[in-house]
């Protein structure tokens, strides 16, 4: 048997998407061995002694706007940010440690940025304050334990203050009202990380030298029992755990309800296949309403109301604007699948898809001729900008599928917004 197999083990996780160059081997130290380990891999978080990650590596900072807005956005992998948390908490809870070593943590002018990284989450989650600025080199290191790492690597680019809650966090470099390095609960750490160089030396001296750290703080400050002793549990301990495991089945569980209300938005920005899923979606568990679909062909969705069909559905994105082709394609779609037309068509549409800006979009107009055969072919027209508002307005009704059914049955044939503006249960966006 290996003798590191008595070693605890370091996982330096997400350096790739750092940019830094990965060794390809574990580094075996006198005290610890370090895994590296990509951003993509498979190796779950969990089972470490140690973790160690770079700050914004599940962000990307774009400029240009998206449909609502032509600000600076930050786009994110949601689903996997939420795995890999789940992953820190069961780590945490088994007692493994975590250093979130921080580049320019941004958290936008607004705080609109404060959910879209792994180290940006949980440092806001134990300080109100935290501000990016220009590097700092002039970091005043409060424990010994760091002071080789910060000698290296102390420059700054993220402070950061007013813990939230009863934590209290130990200074680890900087001062209370502005740290730059600090460590709370006695297993997470944030340290300052400079712009270095991203060769395979580098990253292999910047975490042995956090790890030896973090590892001599440790030993120096926690409290060793050994397993005899820890197997005994006091009721408010077990409790307190309890508790725990259910705040973090909360976090997680809110954590997927946003990123539902993320995917509802695609309907004004995605096309083909993206589109067609996420409109399903929408109409399936926002809205409740019964569609039937082959899985391989959504555009083959009908609206059911018990055993009845409601309206055969075509789901299209176009750069333009609605065409006598698109009118026509539902009509076909309608007679391929037998139904009479007594039925009526829907056609949700995500128009102009290639102007940026949902006033703009609003905006644009539809040719009288194109509408006037779809109303001829008994086809309802609904634009994903429309539907988009009718999703705004509608989060706080219960009976929101039955009022859509009614906005399109009703329609001439385009789907409009029912007295917007003055209807309490339609109140306009905020632009």
């Amino acid at each position: 048997m290996s003798k590191s197999k008595d070693k605890p083990t370091v996982f330096a996780y997400g350096f790739d998407a750092a940019g830094f160059v990965l060794p390809s081997d574990p580094l075996e130290t006198a005290k610890y061995v370090v895994r590296f380990i990509g951003f993509r891999a498979e190796q779950s978080l969990e089972d470490a002694d140690g973790i160690i990650v770079p700050s914004g590596i599940f962000e990307e900072f774009k400029e240009g706007g998206t449909y609502y807005d032509s600000r600076t956005y930050v786009v994110c992998d949601k689903d996997h940010l939420a795995k890999r948390t789940k992953e820190i908490f069961q780590n945490y809870k088994r007692g493994g440690w975590i250093a979130f070593l921080l580049r320019a943590v941004n958290n936008g002018r607004y705080s609109d940025y404060k959910d879209s990284d792994l180290a940006k989450n949980l440092l806001n989650a134990f300080f109100a304050t935290v501000e990016c600025h220009d590097p700092n080199p002039y970091v005043n290191c409060k424990a010994d334990e760091f002071a080789d790492y910060l000698h290296d690597f102390g420059i700054s680019r993220t402070t950061f203050g007013s813990p939230r809650e009863k934590h209290n966090p130990r200074v680890l470099a900087g001062e209370r009202n502005a740290m730059v390095a600090a460590e709370i609960l006695g297993q997470f750490f944030f340290l300052p990380l400079p712009s270095i160089e991203k060769s395979r030396g580098t990253v292999t001296k910047l975490v042995t030298k956090c790890a030896d750290a973090i590892l001599e703080y440790k030993r120096r400050n926690d409290l060793h029992l050994p397993a005899w002793v820890e197997s005994i549990e006091f009721v408010s301990e077990k409790k307190l755990r309890e508790e725990i495991t259910t705040l973090e089945g909360q976090i997680i569980q809110r954590r997927e309800d946003l990123s539902k209300w993320r995917r509802y938005k695609g309907i004004v920005s995605a096309s083909g296949n993206a589109l067609n899923g996420v409109v399903v979606e929408l109409l399936r568990d926002y809205f409740k309403l019964d569609m039937h679909s082959k899985e391989e062909f959504i555009e083959d969705a009908m609206i059911y109301e018990g055993d009845k069909v409601l309206f055969v559905v075509e789901i299209k994105g176009v750069n333009g604007g609605l065409k006598r082709d698109h009118v026509n394609q539902v009509d076909s779609h309608r007679e391929r699948l037998g139904i009479s037309a007594e039925i009526p068509g829907l056609l949700i549409i995500n128009d102009f898809s290639d102007i940026d800006g949902l006033a703009e979009r609003k905006a644009k107009t539809f040719d009288a001729l194109h509408t006037s055969h779809a109303e001829k072919l008994n086809i309802k027209i609904l634009r994903t900008t429309t539907l988009l508002e009718i999703v705004r307005g509608s989060e706080a009704e219960n009976d929101r599928g039955a009022k859509l059914v009614q906005l399109c049955s009703t329609a001439k044939p385009m789907v409009e917004l029912p007295n917007i503006g003055n209807d309490p249960a339609l109140p306009p966006p905020n632009e």
